[in-house]
């Protein structure tokens, strides 16, 4: 019996130390893979750079107006959901995609756990088959090197 109590104390003792140091080993954080996430829609007001230190979710459609430009940088990761009409690029507007052969730019499904870690809070899950919206460009200027379309 006594031994039993030991036995069942130190495996607890032994659950735990694995446990705080897997929350340690991921710096403190639920998920060490999970990015901070900027949620973005509507029309850019001036030009801007989307960097992989993010993960950029599109909630409803992006809008690159005349005079406006819009890079994002290699390794950024970008979310979408198929409710979303992706990036609109009008006349006069400019949409950089800035991947390398080292680092491309992701475009994926929001429910893509995989990259950028649980986007939309939902627990493990993957994207589906065209999952995610599109670029779109109404006489826009579009630049694309180094990018991965996923789903």
């Amino acid at each position: 019996m006594r031994a039993t109590k030991l036995l069942r104390r130190t495996a607890l003792v032994l659950a735990l130390a694995i446990g705080i140091f897997s929350f340690l080993a991921q710096g403190g954080h639920a998920n060490a893979t999970d990015l901070p996430v900027v949620y973005v829609s509507g029309t850019l007001s001036a030009s801007q750079t989307w960097n992989p230190s993010n993960v950029y979710f599109i909630t409803n459609q992006v809008t690159i107006p005349d005079g406006v430009t819009l890079t994002i940088s290699a390794g950024t990761i970008v979310k979408t959901n198929y409710h979303t009409s992706g990036v609109q690029v009008n006349n006069g507007g400019t949409l950089n995609i800035d991947g390398s052969t080292s680092s491309n730019v992701t475009f994926t499904s929001y429910r893509d756990d995989s990259m950028g870690g649980d986007t939309n809070g939902d627990g493990p899950s993957v994207g589906l088959d065209r999952d995610y919206s599109a670029i779109f460009s109404d006489r826009g200027t579009v630049n694309i090197t180094g990018v991965d379309f996923k789903y």
